[in-house]
């Protein structure tokens, strides 16, 4: 299927992989274009189409078990360059029942995070960081439900914040090719360096102003910071 994702992927968590098909213990479930030139829209389970989000982009995260029950996490995209991250939701399967989808307005991840996984009988999915805090969705069951984790390490992970020395003050850089007088270097970065630094600005410890200081530097002469000064700048660290 095809995907217009953008983000680099981030490194704090083990991301769930979107498919296009998964076994259940009532039959697989696949997705599938409604009409030969539509998106592929609709979730069918065997022969029978169960979902349909029309003109939306679906994607199979990962089957679980609860019970009689199987529970489904699926993501719906509308394939524009405003939509980088998966709506999600949860499909339950049950046995003589109709299919029943548990989702929510806030049932997303701000920076592209997605990781699913059963404890307690519960299903939890890691959405990551948003403004500094990790947000977990739980499903019991019956209800859908947040919580906020504040971490204990505010710094950026050191693969994240490599990537903005290597990828993000590299085009900050590269911005005095069409602004000689780097005026506003930040506002003209390439959409997916502003989409993934933008994610990775939802880490705790990530420092704006940092950031802004040293592409502004970067651009008016043509030199990039060592990794410490980046470290300490812009991710939080020491």
């Amino acid at each position: 299927m095809k995907r217009w994702m953008m983000m680099v992927c981030l490194v704090w968590v083990s991301l769930a992989q979107a498919q296009d098909s998964l076994m259940t213990r009532f039959g697989r479930l696949h997705v599938e274009r409604t009409a030969v030139d539509s998106t592929p829209d609709s979730l069918v389970l065997d022969n029978d189409r169960i979902v349909r989000d029309r003109m939306n982009y679906l994607s199979l995260y990962q089957v679980f078990s609860m019970g009689s029950r199987d529970v489904v996490l699926y993501g719906s995209n509308c394939g524009g360059s405003g939509c980088s991250n998966d709506a999600l939701s949860l499909l339950v399967l049950a046995p003589g029942r109709l299919p029943r989808i548990v989702t929510s307005h806030d049932f997303a991840s701000v920076d592209g995070t997605v990781g699913p996984r059963q404890e307690n009988g519960r299903i939890v999915i890691n959405l990551g960081f948003r403004d500094g805090v990790r947000r977990e969705a739980i499903f019991d069951g019956v209800q859908l439900s947040f919580r906020s984790l504040t971490p204990a390490r505010q710094e950026v992970p050191a693969g994240n914040c490599g990537w903005v020395r290597d990828q993000a003050l590299v085009a900050c850089r590269d911005v005095k090719s069409r602004d000689t007088h780097c005026s506003d270097p930040r506002s003209s970065l390439p959409m997916a360096i502003t989409r993934t630094l933008d994610a990775i600005a939802n880490a705790p410890g990530y420092r704006p102003q940092g950031f802004d200081q040293l592409c502004r530097s970067a651009c008016q002469t043509g030199l990039l910071p060592d990794r410490r000064e980046v470290r300490e700048k812009v991710c939080g660290g020491r």
